[in-house]
Order: structure tokens, then C-alpha cells, then sequence
């Protein structure tokens, strides 16, 4: 029986360490795209004062 309670908490633990790698990987990607962005948008002012 403990057995069988230890391996259920093995589950549980693997998979709440499964949904926070998945929420960082959510994270980390969702900041690329802003970092992404705001490089997009510093590079097109620095072509439109260049060319002035």
C-alpha cells in the first residue's frame, strides 16, 4: 500500500514539474516575441532617421 501511495506521489510530482517546465517554456517564449518586437521597432526608427 505504500508502495503504491509513494508512486502515486512520484506521478503527481512529475507531473506539476511537467506543467511549471511548460509555463516557463510559455513564458520564455512569449518574452522572445516582445524582446523580438521592440528590436523590430527600434531598428525601423533607426532606418527612418537614418535616411533623413
Amino acid at each position: 500500500m505504500k508502495e503504491a501511495q509513494d508512486e502515486a506521489e512520484w506521478d503527481l510530482q512529475r507531473i506539476l514539474a511537467a506543467r511549471a517546465a511548460l509555463a516557463l517554456q510559455e513564458k520564455e517564449a512569449e518574452e522572445a516575441r516582445r524582446l523580438r518586437q521592440e528590436l523590430d521597432t527600434y531598428n525601423n526608427q533607426l532606418a527612418k532617421e537614418q535616411l533623413s
